[in-house]
């Protein structure tokens, strides 16, 4: 060890280690001289081993002598002298342990406080390490070591931390960045003396490389305290896949500046900015608000940078650039330009970190439908619109493809309240409703027609049929639950199904059927009509105690039914009790009595959310809608299958206008003259619900008849007069000769996903009962896609499945692992979609409902992911699964390629 003896203040924890090893060599000494080299910043005593020495402060050679008189006859523990003198005379020598003045030399005190007999001679060079060490250590010295020697990794691991609070001794670049983003990281590098900073250097570019070095010129060029602000500078200046230019390199050159004139690699300035957007998510709020704030200034002010800011995927600025480009791809596309521009925004605006962020998830949510609504007037054209030659055809188009427009629409209304993107948006809900008011005009139409003459019509039943046609069937197959939310349209339907499916709940379809039941509600669509019309089974005008009346005799039900077991009707005021928020215990128990075979229950959230005047953007989910998940619980426990039904459903306002002439919200007795967007329905039906020959009510949802609300109903348009009616099952029962349900979106809808399709038949869920195999068809829910022809085997996957490895992994796996027909059909869908597939798609190849998806990916990557390496992930953030198919082919030796 060096024999150089530095000035450092001298603490208790140097005296009490350098002097219990001292006296535990010297029995009996009388006491312990020590020469300090610097000031004693301690007391009068040291503790060690349990006793109090005393400890003396000795400017002279006299103060020494008078202290060990003092202390020579106490009979107390050996005192301690300290002292600045190099030498002292014989006689005073002799009465001090090992009868000299023993140096207070830093590297062995170093070595006494980490309990070690030697110091690795790769850092004993460096004394400003031991001055740190000392200055650090804590109280009884540190924790000891394993072995006899201070190793450099130990040594460094503490003095990283003590000067630039790293919590390793080999910081990589993220470590590096994520210390210097606290604020006391500039005035902590600012204090560090001058013979530091070389040896920290050299040490940050032997853990982090060529970018540890870069990132150490930057803290000696007075950057410390910004390195991740800088890295974000970087994915401006250095953007991916750009090998610079004109409008890059006036930047580049003063970035250079920060990183003391040093010319930066376009490949390490990207690798810095990367791990700048890594140590992001790991920073807490104030800080990355800070880091934020300098990056924008660097790139504003330093760097005359601002016309690039929309580079980055991580600052505030560049997110408004992207929602501003978003609405300008919009207003470009209505203006003629091409729908594909504005995918590429969303995907720009997508790719932003605080697109990511819990807080943007509506507006996530509502670009997307933007981008459909475009789709979708990209996908008409100039062509002629669909014919509605009868009114099955109107509700055929509305379920298959206006009803998603409408869904659509909901998400997109005011949702931006000002700027460009707001104006784009405003600009694009207009062209979409003028579409689709063109279709509501038709459908009135139709729906007039038919009301002059009705007739059975294919593709729709009228409310008061509903009993008759899906509910009594339903019941025929186990006990059921009549779940009506009033006021639910299509467009409501299809946010709720969604959290459905979550819920563990999928639609099946009668033997009779191929598609889910449209209703047609009565005219007017009014609950006083519809609802009760529904729960009659006959056209019927009446109240709440008339619905529970006609309920339980309906005759189709009551044949279903066990005997003193009527179906029981319950209504808003039923079911709840008391203060008590739960669910009233007679609903309870009527649910869960099996021998009760038909329950009903009117939930009126929906309809009285119409009621008020507030513009709050409606969102439906079983936990938005009060009382439904612990309906849905117990219905589940008693094994029920569920009736999702509505008696009518709404138009929510939208700058509509009012008309003169009625009392009611969208109909009124007939009187002419009829404005423009108005017309009669009169028959047989409008007689029996209205009690008159013919009433006037809107096609046109832009207008109304009373003081603003929310929304309203009682029109002639399809969002009010078509309703869905589904049966539902959890996912783990099987309804006896009954299909799983396949919804299709329009193909405008998510084109990606209806180009990528499954290869093979789902296979069976779990069967309780005697298995009925579903149709190889998707599951309801989520974002479907269409259906196409399989495509033949592939090869490789056969070897796949018959390789030895993978018969290892299975072995290992054990009953966890998924069947090879599910591996195969796994593989084939990401094979299909070039190794990366949305999650929505596999729950329809796959066959099985999103709540068990988890759990099957994770019994697919304990067979795939060999060795630990990631052949299958799942990103949460995109909501897609990802197949790394040259890393599978490497694994597990599969020779030929494709």
């Amino acid at each position: 060890m060096t024999a150089s003896v530095a000035v450092f203040p001298v603490r208790p924890e140097h005296v009490a280690a350098l002097a219990e090893s001292v006296l535990q060599k010297t029995r009996g000494a009388a006491a312990v001289g020590l020469h300090a080299p610097g000031p004693w910043t301690g007391g009068e005593s040291v503790l060690i081993a349990g006793q109090a020495h005393p400890v003396s402060w000795c400017a002279s050679e006299l103060a020494v002598r008078e202290a060990l008189d003092r202390y020579a006859d106490a009979g107390g523990p050996p005192p301690i002298v300290l002292t600045p003198l190099a030498e002292l005379g014989w006689d005073v020598r002799a009465r001090l342990a090992k009868q000299r003045l023993l140096p207070m030399e830093p590297w062995t005190l170093v070595a006494e406080l980490f309990h070690t007999r030697d110091v690795d001679p790769r850092i004993t060079p460096h004394p400003w390490i031991a001055e740190v060490l000392l200055e650090a250590a804590p109280a009884g010295g540190y924790a000891p070591l394993p072995g006899a020697v201070l190793d450099a990794d130990t040594a460094w691991q503490h003095v990283l931390a003590r000067t630039l609070g790293l919590r390793t001794a080999r910081p990589d670049a993220d470590a590096l960045l994520e210390a210097s983003a606290d604020p006391a990281a500039a005035a902590r590098y600012a204090q560090l003396p001058e013979r530091a900073r070389k040896p920290l250097a050299e040490r940050m570019e032997e853990s982090a490389g060529r970018l540890g070095a870069l990132l150490a010129n930057a803290m000696e060029a007075g950057r410390a305290g910004a390195l991740v602000a800088l890295g974000l500078a970087c994915e401006v200046v250095y953007p991916e896949g750009d090998a610079g230019g004109a409008e890059l390199a006036r930047p580049a050159a003063r970035l250079e500046v920060y990183v003391g004139g040093e010319a930066i690699d376009p490949r390490l300035g990207r690798r810095w900015a990367q791990s700048a957007l890594r140590v992001l998510d790991r920073l807490p709020d104030p800080q990355v608000v800070r880091v934020y704030q300098q990056a924008e200034s660097f790139l504003r002010d330093e760097f005359n940078a601002e016309l690039l800011l929309g580079h980055s995927t991580a600052l505030p600025a560049s997110y408004e650039r992207r929602l501003e480009a978003f609405g300008r791809a919009v207003a470009a596309f209505l203006a003629g330009g091409d729908a594909a521009q504005v995918d590429a925004a969303l995907d720009r605006v997508a790719e932003h970190r605080q697109a990511r962020t819990p807080a943007e998830a509506e507006r996530r949510r509502r670009l997307r439908m933007a981008v459909r609504l475009v789709r979708f007037l990209a996908s008409r054209g100039s062509g002629a619109p669909p014919a509605f030659r009868t009114l099955s055809d109107a509700a055929r188009a509305y379920a298959a493809e206006g009803s998603w427009v409408d869904w659509a629409r909901t998400v997109l209304t005011g949702g931006e309240q000002e700027g460009s993107l707001a104006a784009a948006l405003e600009e694009l809900s207009g062209a979409v409703r003028t579409v689709r008011e063109d279709e509501n005009r038709r459908f009135a139409e139709r729906l007039a027609e038919w009301h002059g003459s009705p007739g059975r019509e294919p593709a729709v039943i009228p409310i008061d049929r509903v009993l008759d046609e899906v509910v009594a069937p339903a019941a025929g197959a186990g006990p059921v639950l009549l779940l009506v939310l009033d006021g639910m349209g299509f467009a409501s339907f299809r946010q709720l199904c969604g959290s459905l499916a979550k819920a563990g709940w999928q639609e099946w379809l009668a033997p009779d059927r191929e598609a889910r039941t449209v209703a047609l509600a009565a005219a007017p669509s009014i609950t006083r009509v519809s609802r009760t019309s529904l729960f009659a089974g006959r056209l019927l005008a009446g109240a709440a105690a008339d619905e529970r009346r006609e309920f339980a005799r309906h005759a189709g039900l009551v044949a279903r039914s066990k005997a003193k077991r009527l179906p029981r009707l319950f209504h808003k005021g039923d079911l709840t009790e008391g203060a008590s928020a739960g669910l009233a215990e007679p609903v309870r128990q009527a649910l869960g009595d099996t021998d009760q075979q038909v329950v009903g229950i009117v939930l009126n959230v929906l309809d009285d959310s119409l009621a008020k005047s507030d513009q709050a953007l409606p969102s439906w989910t079983t936990g938005r809608i009060r009382l439904l998940e612990p309906i849905l619980f117990e219905a589940r426990v008693a094994g029920r299958l569920l009736v999702l039904a509505s008696d009518h459903g709404h138009v929510l306002d939208a700058g509509s206008i009012a008309l003169p002439g009625a009392d009611e919200e969208r109909w009124r007795p007939f009187t002419e003259p009829l404005a423009a967007e108005e017309t009669v329905l009169a028959g047989p039906r409008i007689q029996a619900a209205a009690g008159a020959e013919r009433i006037v009510v809107p096609w046109s949802e832009r207008v109304r008849y009373v003081r603003r609300k929310a929304g309203y109903h009682g029109g002639a348009s399809p969002q009010e007069m078509l309703l869905p009616v589904a049966v539902l099952a959890p996912w783990d029962r099987q309804v006896e000769g009954w299909t799983v349900a396949a919804e299709r979106p329009p193909r405008w809808w998510d084109p990606a996903e209806a180009a990528v399709t499954p290869a093979a038949p789902p296979p069976e869920p779990p069967q309780r009962k005697k298995p009925h195999p579903p149709a190889a068809q998707p599951s309801l829910f989520g974002d479907p896609a269409e259906a196409a022809p399989a495509p033949p085997p592939q090869d490789w996957i056969t070897r796949l499945l018959a390789s030895d490895a993978f018969a290892g992994q299975r072995a290992i796996a054990g009953r966890a692992a998924p069947g090879d027909d599910v591996v195969r059909t796994f593989l084939e869908v990401l094979d299909q979609g070039h190794g990366r597939v949305p999650r929505a798609l596999l729950v329809r190849a796959l066959g099985v409902p999103e709540i068990r998806v988890r759990g099957l990916l994770a019994g697919l990557q304990r067979l795939l992911n060999l060795d630990g390496y990631p052949v299958v992930a799942s990103d949460e953030a995109t909501g897609t699964v990802d197949l790394n198919r040259d890393l599978l082919r490497t694994q597990f030796a599969l020779e030929e390629r494709r």
